[in-house]
């Protein structure tokens, strides 16, 4: 019988001290009641749980031990039906095996024969030990690239921890953001770091963001104009796939460094220095896409120039500015403060030049040619006319000058040659018809064999020739305009001149360039006006007056290159006083 009662408990689920406490109880009641048969069963009076309290982590288990006992608490084989009070905190098996689930608190009952027993059971959070993301390495975008992060919370064991919410970051949101779900944006090239925090956990990826693709460059600055000696900057734009400047770094690059050589300066500027005459092209590339800019590089003037600074208040003094390089400050020339239109002879040692005053004795206005020696001695008065002489002209031999002049008796200012002594006075418009009601700035050929004036005949004044001697007159320009000023080429085969648009008023006044075998003049077509051009002894620049905006602004001095490029300003605009006419002078 002892057998049977064992083998019975370990059906019904009885621990091994409740099966001990049957088999005491069977065989004592073998012994006392032999032969009458078993007592009836004893009632269930109470069960019992251990233990009556547990703490666990969520899912992780614990197992219960439920005892049923009669009256006396004395253990009963009885069945033991387990039931939690929240099954979403923790379950329990038929066997008593809890399984938590989620923190809390809950109560595992044991039920036998009605009664019951119970155990509270406290369910931990497990706690996080560790947080892995799914990218180990550098997380690289592209500058408009996104990307899937995922953060995993592990515990203590290694083993995942589901559901638990995420904190992302961003060390530079400007570079890259990070949405709530771990979602990667490019903003900006850079670097930056990414964290995930799950219950003070964290785990961080770096993320670099690759610079936008460079779509275009291009080069700020067209230099014209440049001489030998010249340093000037050029700077770099860059503008990426997004259409916006990027802080890109370009590498500048020269195809002829014996005309000149590029140094980058800082991130988009570069040094230019013109070293040698010659045609260099300058390129400036970033990421495979480049701008270049070409440009000529000219020797330094071999003459520099003379000319009158006539300021506000009617002071005019002559200077002659240096074009050799070095950049120094014109020099004025001990010529007194009445002095305009400056003329030098061939070897510029002298310079005849106008003069309008009053006159220091009779007080009478007085206009006159004086000349004087470069160095500022030997000041003399040339001319001494009824009326006024100016617009003087010596000519390339050194032996003549050439002058307008007008008596205030005729009607019609006309040329005169005077010997730089003073000697040989000879009227040159003798021969020239009545017609021509006006005759101004005459120019000698190169050759001193011809003169080219501006003539009017009828009110229109156009480009004229004549002999040197006042014959053989003949009209060059005779298309519309304004004609004055001009100036010969020094091979004799063109003019140049200035020209006022009659038709056209805003263009104001440009230089023309016409050919002597065509007579069809050229237009150069600049801003502002450009007036007294004076053509290079060397041919290669026509020195001009001019102003930036037509028929206003102050007066300074420009070169350009007879086809109409290299502009370049060779004094300043300064404020109260003006250049004008100038001439070129032997260095």
């Amino acid at each position: 019988m002892l057998t049977s009662w064992i083998r019975d408990a370990r059906h019904l689920g009885i621990g091994l001290a409740a099966k001990l406490a049957l088999a005491a109880l069977v065989a004592c009641g073998d012994g006392g009641n032999s032969g009458t048969g078993p007592l009836p069963p004893a009632a269930v009076a109470s069960v019992t749980v251990a233990p009556g309290t547990a703490s666990v982590l969520a899912g992780r288990q614990v197992t219960l031990l439920a005892v049923a006992k009669d009256a006396n608490s004395r253990p009963l084989e009885r069945a033991i039906t387990w039931a939690s009070a929240n099954a979403a905190i923790a379950t329990v098996s038929a066997t008593g095996t809890v399984t938590a689930l989620a923190p809390g608190e809950v109560t595992i009952t044991a039920t036998s024969e009605g009664k019951v027993g119970s155990a509270l059971i406290q369910v931990a959070q497990v706690p996080v030990a560790e947080v892995r993301l799914s990218a180990d390495e550098e997380v690289v975008l592209e500058w408009n690239g996104s990307a899937q992060l995922s953060a995993i919370a592990m515990d203590a064991e290694g083993n995942t921890i589901t559901g638990r919410p995420v904190t992302w970051q961003s060390s530079k949101p400007a570079v890259v953001t990070v949405a709530p779900d771990g979602t990667l944006q490019a903003l900006a090239s850079g670097v930056a770091n990414v964290t995930a925090i799950i219950e003070g956990k964290a785990a961080t990826v770096g993320v670099r963001v690759n610079p936008v693709p460079v779509a275009k460059v291009s080069i700020d600055g067209h230099p014209d104009g440049i001489e030998t000696g010249d340093t000037f900057f050029l700077s770099s734009y860059v503008e990426g796939a997004n259409g916006q400047p990027q802080p890109r770094i370009a590498t500048w690059t020269t195809d002829n460094p014996a005309v000149a050589t590029v140094q980058a300066n800082q991130q988009s500027l570069a040094a230019v220095q013109a070293v040698g005459a010659g045609t260099v092209t300058i390129t400036a590339a970033v990421d495979g896409k480049s701008a270049s800019v070409t440009f000529t590089v000219t020797p330094r003037p071999t003459h520099d120039l003379i000319y009158a600074n006539i300021a506000n208040n009617g002071a005019a003094e002559l200077f002659v500015l240096g074009l050799g390089g070095g950049g120094a400050a014109p020099v004025r020339l001990n010529a007194g403060n009445v002095s305009r239109e400056p003329s030098p002879s061939p070897d510029g040692q002298r310079i005849v030049f106008s003069v309008s005053q009053a006159h220091p004795v009779t007080g009478e206005p007085q206009h006159d040619l004086y000349i004087v020696q470069r160095n500022g001695m030997g000041m003399r008065q040339l001319t001494s006319m009824a009326g006024y002489e100016h617009a003087p002209q010596w000519s390339p031999d050194g032996s003549r000058i050439l002058f307008r002049a007008a008596d205030g008796v005729n009607a019609r200012p006309e040329f005169w040659v005077i010997n730089p002594d003073g000697s040989g006075l000879k009227n040159l418009s003798t021969q020239v018809a009545v017609a021509m009601t006006d005759m101004r700035t005459p120019a000698w050929s190169p050759d001193g064999s011809q003169i080219a004036f501006i003539g009017a005949v009828n009110g229109q004044h156009k480009v004229w020739l004549m002999n040197a001697d006042g014959t053989n007159l003949r009209q060059l320009t005779k298309d519309a305009g304004f004609d004055s000023s001009p100036t010969w080429s020094p091979d004799g085969s063109t003019i140049a001149f200035t020209r006022w648009n009659v038709a056209n008023p805003a263009l104001g006044e440009d230089i023309m360039i016409v050919p002597l075998a065509t007579g069809t003049p050229r237009r150069i077509a600049l801003a502002g006006d450009q007036r007294s051009p004076a053509w290079s002894p060397d041919g290669r620049l026509i020195a001009y007056a001019g102003t930036v905006v037509s028929g206003t602004g102050t007066s300074a001095l420009y070169t350009i290159r007879p086809d109409g490029s290299g502009v370049r300003a060779r004094t300043a605009h300064v404020q109260g006083s003006g250049a004008f006419g100038p001439a070129w002078i032997i260095r």
